[in-house]
């Protein structure tokens, strides 16, 4: 695994994904991206965001984008933090696929998580999303516990 620590992010991933980081007023984001495409997309809002608005607008996108999509909602527990969300199945390329759009805020932040691979892939993306989300979820609860 190798280790993203910049921007405040801190992240460990699998060694031959590539990391890309967008830096904006008011939100930044880094994504690690699968050899073959798939992601793992993280973004902070410095200010909070109402969670079921901003899972309806993000259900809403990917629905204009893809009309067959099928939105239910999700839930991940990652060690003691839940995570709430929803999952959206498409065909891309007649490929079924999957994103998982999760939702996290914290006193400073808001984060969006957002995932998305062919269902094919799942068996062995899956478990790798589980870990860079668990590695960030860690850091963050090191980051509140330092605060107080």
């Amino acid at each position: 695994m190798a280790i993203y620590q910049e921007n405040g992010f801190y992240l460990e991933y699998p060694d031959d994904w590539e990391p890309t980081v967008e830096l904006q007023m008011g939100s930044d984001s880094v994504t690690f991206t699968h050899p073959q495409g798939s992601f793992w997309n993280l973004s902070r809002l410095l200010t909070w965001v109402n969670p079921e608005e901003m899972l309806a607008m993000m259900a809403q996108g990917l629905h204009d984008e893809y009309p067959q999509s099928d939105v239910v909602p999700a839930e991940t527990q990652v060690g003691d933090a839940i995570l709430y969300g929803i999952d959206v199945s498409f065909f891309y390329l007649d490929l079924p696929c999957t994103v998982q759009i999760r939702v996290y805020s914290t006193e400073m932040y808001s984060y969006i998580l957002y995932t998305q691979m062919a269902d094919l892939e799942e068996a062995d993306l899956a478990p790798k999303f589980r870990s860079i989300t668990k590695s960030w979820l860690e850091n963050i609860e090191k980051e509140i516990k330092s605060s107080e």
